[in-house]
């Protein structure tokens, strides 16, 4: 209902409401007389709520209601005052005119719930409750008691439930429901949730909210079967396209979410892959969760038909084949990525991203010698991808050709001379060197500024500390580095640092650490064995 013909209605109501019993008790003259004050008050009420239907003439039409109360104090008057007051944001009048319309009729359903408007008003929401439940216990429009459950959600979702209940009980819509199931999912109670939807559904077995909400209840529940005939049942009608394929994004994406679930039911999720993959073969997002739900459950044969399907449909797009490219990735697929990405190579040979993607697949797989022709055409094609430049300088410095690697450190630098990977790795190069040790504790502390809680930078400038010999300082950002990561090679440097402050005991005890996380370690070996 519009303001205008709220207001329309209360006029009406108001009206009807003065009383006219007055004129029959007593002498004719006394009875006209009472007659004629009551129909003057109704003059004043109708200019009144006249002048509040014009929205800013708020304070007139006070005046004309505090008039009407010269004739008849009733207590529709009372609480249009109180309205007027509201409007004019003077919630105490407010609230004083509403206790005595209260005080007059205190089953008054109006004026509790104005009541209740300027608790809330006032930041008194306990109290705005309190007056909603008053009304109650009286005769409660479904307005009324939609108000009172949204006030009750953020606090007591059961008392909530109630009242929406008792709103569907009497006018059951899928909104309701959908309201119902969200307040029974905060209470973790996933049977009721299930079935309110349920309920909802059998109003509107097409409301793509209901049908997406209801298949996650009974993927979440173990019930794959029923989840799937949910989603079935959007292709058995000629419906709207982008309607079933939400419903079947739904069910894929709830499997993808829920590994267990999808482990469990092998078989009823592959067969969901098949099935998606045939109804939706030109729908690229619906293939690719298909993809994705496959290799998640560790199917590799068909994650990679439904991967070449999504991709043929994206060709042409550099950026969408990367994306899937990652998310292959992503599942330890590494091969089928680069193989991925080799497909539409011809398409993207001048795209310097899509070559870096390429020898980035191949990195993973791992193998460098595959991953280096493409970051080096990548680089001719843009000599200003940091992220080639840091990779090939990682590569190099593995390789153990320390020249090369600290040449593409120093490229990064140059693009972006607070890049934090490379100043880390350019100052610990220096230190393992011991050259330059001055720059390799300024890059190194830059670094450690950007990252003030990560091992690896923590472990380095530690590392060039104790290369510069201030051995105390180094010993506590090593042990920090330690408290956050504490690798194989933060035990063999705590070893090292511990030495050269005398505390030997300390030093053993560091290394033993050391080759506890990694064996291999015959440095370290040889270290201990000296102490022996």
């Amino acid at each position: 209902m519009t303001p205008v013909l709220t207001f329309l209605c209360t006029i009406i109501l108001a009206v009807a409401s003065f009383s006219t019993a007055r004129a029959s008790v007593g002498a004719p003259s006394d009875a006209q007389d009472s007659t004629d004050r009551v129909r003057t008050a109704r003059r004043y009420f109708i200019a009144g709520t006249t002048l509040q239907l014009q929205g800013n003439r708020h304070a007139e039409a006070i005046l004309e209601f505090q008039e009407s109360l010269r004739f008849d104090s009733a207590v529709v008057t009372l609480v249009a005052i109180a309205r007027s007051y509201i409007e004019l944001k003077k919630l105490d009048r407010a609230e004083t005119y509403v206790q005595l319309a209260l005080a007059r009729d205190s089953v008054r359903s109006e004026a509790w719930e104005l009541l209740a408007e300027l608790h809330i008003a006032s930041g008194r929401y306990d109290d705005g409750i309190v007056a909603y439940e008053r009304i109650l216990q009286l005769e409660p429009t479904r307005r009324q008691l939609y108000t009172l459950a949204r006030l009750y959600e953020p606090r007591d979702a059961r008392k909530a439930i109630g009242v929406f209940e008792r709103l569907a009980t009497d006018d059951p819509s899928p909104e309701l429901y959908l309201r119902i199931a969200g307040l029974y999912d905060r209470l973790r109670d996933q049977g009721a949730v299930i079935e309110t939807l349920e309920k909802g559904r059998t109003l509107d077995r097409r409301n793509v909210e209901l049908s997406a909400r209801l298949i996650e209840s009974y993927v979440s529940a173990g019930r794959v079967s029923d989840a799937v005939s949910v989603a079935v049942d959007w292709k058995r009608s000629p419906l709207d396209g982008s309607s079933a394929t939400a419903v079947w994004g739904t069910l894929l994406q709830s499997l993808l979410q829920d590994s267990l679930v999808a482990q469990l039911h092998l078989s009823e999720t592959q067969r969901i892959v098949d099935s998606a993959c045939a109804r939706f073969s030109q729908s690229y997002p619906l293939t690719s969760l298909a993809a994705a739900v496959a290799l998640s459950i560790g199917d590799r044969d068909r994650g990679l038909q439904a991967v070449e399907m999504a991709s043929e449909m994206v060709q042409y797009d550099a950026d969408a084949l990367m994306q899937q490219a990652g998310m292959v990735l992503g599942f330890g697929y590494p091969s089928m990525a680069a193989s991925l990405l080799l497909t539409w190579q011809p398409l993207h040979a001048a795209n310097p991203r899509y070559l870096q993607a390429i020898g980035d697949a191949y990195v993973s797989v791992p193998d460098v010698d595959q991953a280096l022709p493409y970051y080096y055409v990548a680089l001719e094609l843009d000599p200003s991808l940091t992220d080639v430049w840091l990779q090939l300088g990682s590569i190099y410095d593995r390789m153990e050709q320390a020249d090369s690697a600290m040449a593409c450190y120093a490229m990064v630098l140059q693009l972006d001379p607070m890049n934090p990977m490379a100043l880390n790795n350019y100052a610990y190069m220096l230190a393992e060197q011991g050259s330059d040790l001055d720059k390799a504790r300024i890059w190194s502390y830059r670094a450690l500024q950007q990252n003030p809680d990560l091992p690896a930078y923590l472990d380095t400038y530690a590392w060039v500390l104790y290369q510069r010999g201030e051995y105390s300082e180094a010993r506590l950002f090593i042990e920090r580095a330690i408290q956050v990561g504490g690798s194989a090679t933060h035990y063999e440097h705590l070893g090292f640092i511990l030495e050269q402050l005398g505390d030997l005991d300390g030093a053993v005890r560091a290394w033993k650490m050391c080759l506890e996380k990694d064996p291999t370690r015959s440095n370290v070996q040889n270290r201990l064995d000296r102490y022996r």
